[in-house]
Order: structure tokens, then sequence, then C-alpha cells
């Protein structure tokens, strides 16, 4: 058996997330290859993408595709239209077009598993909190405000317009980390891992993880536990399929997280 492993960052270069992205696919492959599974990759080289990854689909038994969400449903479109979804390990449009919208996620998942409390803009009351659009990845054009005063003289520089199309929510201060699934017919968990976010002022940015998570902070088995657990429930329910990746903040008293 031979298996097409994609991961998005390491095939196109994308040199802000290659490390992580590197780091996903060789854990991947390494478990693969420990079963007796042949595989096959696409390294640093984005000429003709979707040429090559089509090719790699053909010439194998089955494909896992590792990419953020919006490559990844373009990515689905585009083999779904060459009609060999069947050799693909990848959750259903429908499915990935509801990780899209976070408001939607959010009401799509409450009660199921903790989270922040989420509004529209501008129900701004509870400070700090956290203003992020509704559409988008890797912390793009999120802010943080620690109180009125601090958001109103934000909007007053006009670095930065909010409007319909963002989301308030409660700040959480805590532990930075993702984790990993397999999803198929069960899902499993495969790491949980640490996140570097940056906090400039009021500016979030992302700049980059470490596959599987080590930091000095001391996660409670019992928390980690709990977060395989949400991870799961939250692929069981949105019926994800392939590889995964879900983000969770754990606050510093071990207690809560989202």
């Amino acid at each position: 058996m031979k298996i097409f492993v994609f991961e998005y960052a390491t095939a196109v270069n994308d040199k802000n997330f290659i490390i992580e992205g590197r780091a996903m696919r060789n854990l991947m492959i390494y478990g693969l290859k420990k079963e007796g599974i042949n595989t096959s990759a696409i390294n640093n080289n984005s000429h003709h993408l979707y040429e090559k990854i089509l090719k790699n689909v053909y010439n194998s038994d089955n494909t896992i595709l590792i990419a953020p969400n919006y490559e990844l449903l373009e990515i689905s479109n585009f083999l779904n239209r060459h009609d060999i979804f069947n050799k693909v390990l990848i959750s259903p449009i429908d499915s990935l077009n509801k990780t899209l919208n976070k408001f939607s996620l959010y009401k799509e998942l409450k009660g199921r598993i903790s989270m922040p409390k989420t509004t529209k803009f501008p129900n701004l009351t509870d400070f700090p909190v956290i203003i992020k659009p509704i559409y988008g990845t890797g912390c793009e054009s999120i802010y943080v405000f620690k109180d009125n005063e601090c958001y109103e003289r934000f909007v007053k520089s006009g670095k930065q317009k909010f409007n319909e199309n963002f989301i308030v929510q409660e700040f959480i201060d805590g532990i930075h980390t993702s984790v990993c699934l397999f999803a198929g017919k069960e899902v499993y968990p495969v790491s949980l891992n640490g996140q570097y976010i940056n906090f400039d002022k009021v500016k979030v940015s992302y700049d980059g993880g470490v596959v599987p998570f080590q930091a000095k902070e001391n996660i409670k088995s019992n928390i980690k536990s709990k977060i395989f657990e949400y991870s799961k429930l939250a692929c069981m329910h949105l019926d994800l399929k392939g590889y995964i990746g879900i983000d969770f903040v754990i606050d510093t008293k071990n207690e809560k997280f989202i």
C-alpha cells in the first residue's frame, strides 16, 4: 500500500508555517512507515501544485491532506471535479464550510465543549476582550483590549476598522495549544502541540508552534485528557475526516480550556 501525505506549508515552502507543517507531516509519515506503509509527499515546490497533487493521488492507494481551512476547501473542490474523492481521506465539503465561519462554529459547538463567551461585533461589554474576523486564519487581524479606554484609543488611531464581519470573544489568558487528530471511522488524537502567540500591545500574531508540546508549564494529565475528549467530540459532531487541527487555550490556573 502507498499513501500520499500532502502538507500545504511544506509543499509551497511557506516560511511562516513550514517548521510546524513539516513536523506534522513527518509525524504522520513516521507512523505510517512503522506500519510498513510506503508514502509519497511534495516538498518545497508550488509550481503546478494542483497538477502534482492530482498525479500523486492517482499514483497512491489513499491520500491524507494537511492544510489550512481555505486551502483545504480549494483542494477539495479541485479533487471533487476529478471524481477521485474515494481515494482521499478528507472532510465532506459541507463540514469544511462549517469550520470557516467562526461565529457559526461557535453556535454549532456551544454547550458541547468549553468555549469563551462569543458575540457579534459591536457587542463590547465585559473586558478584556479579543476581536477577530469571522473568516480568517493564522491570527489575521486579531486584537485584544484590556478595557474600553484601550479600545477607544485604538479605534481613533484608524489602524483597523471593525464591522459586522468581526466577532468579540471573552479573552482567556493562558497556555496556547492545539490538538492534531486523525479522523476516519474512529477519531484518534495524535498529539498535543504548543503554539507561540505574540501579544504586541493590542495586536495578536502567530509565531509558529512545536509538535508535540514541550513546555515549562505543567499541564495536568486530566486536563490533557479532557482536551483530547473535547477535540474528539468536535470532530464527530462536525463530521470532520482526515488530519484535523483544533486550537485550545488552557488558563494559567490549569482549570479552564476552550
